[in-house]
């Protein structure tokens, strides 16, 4: 994978592997995996922020699902999970609402695609995406990346802004500066919409 450059497809769902392989191939893709029937019972309230696909017991009435859900039976069958999954990241991709995190090995995640980020790069994005949606002062910038320093002395964070906003470009997220306020992390973009920002969900 190039930095900065959104990865290929997924790699093929080898029938041989284990559910816990299946469930972080689906997780890789950026849906969430959730057992069913849920310890309360309940399906997410209204619509989703993000893709979930449950994991129905063999004896167990599925889920009533919105056009972000989907469920397959346990035991999976490969191929059922593969299409269901296509679905969702599809329906993801269509009405913006997909997935945002980044990992322990500082990837930047949004939906199935990934970017590679530096430690500060991604110690800076964990912020903004545990706020997305509203001003990051520059304060909270610089005790996230710097903890050990006066927060309040900052001369070194517009050079990791700057560096993260270069690698969002092939993103669809945006990055927005607030002139004396901070920064605006807003996406995923909808494809159909590039002037528009729509739902997001951080990563769990």
């Amino acid at each position: 994978m190039t930095p900065g450059a959104g990865s290929g497809r997924p790699p093929p769902l080898p029938p041989s592997d284990p559910v816990s392989t299946i469930r972080s191939w689906i997780s890789s893709r950026g849906i969430e995996v959730r057992p069913w029937p849920t310890p309360d019972g309940e399906a997410e309230a209204g619509s989703p922020p993000h893709p979930i696909l449950y994991l129905v017991d063999a004896d167990a009435a599925p889920p009533v699902c919105s056009e972000c859900e989907d469920w397959v039976r346990r035991p999976l069958d490969f191929g059922e999970v593969r299409s269901r999954c296509d679905r969702l990241v599809q329906v993801a991709r269509d009405t913006g609402t997909m997935v945002v995190r980044v990992d322990d090995d500082d990837l930047l995640h949004v939906g199935e695609e990934t970017w590679a980020l530096s430690h500060h790069e991604a110690r800076l994005m964990r912020l903004l995406i545990e706020h997305i949606g509203s001003v990051v002062d520059r304060s909270a910038m610089a005790q996230a990346l710097w903890p050990d320093r006066d927060p309040t002395d900052h001369p070194e964070l517009n050079n990791p802004i700057r560096r993260l906003r270069t690698r969002l470009r092939s993103a669809p997220l945006e990055l927005r500066n607030l002139h004396g306020r901070g920064l605006l992390l807003v996406g995923p973009v909808r494809p159909t919409d590039p002037g528009s920002s729509s739902k997001v969900s951080p990563g769990r």
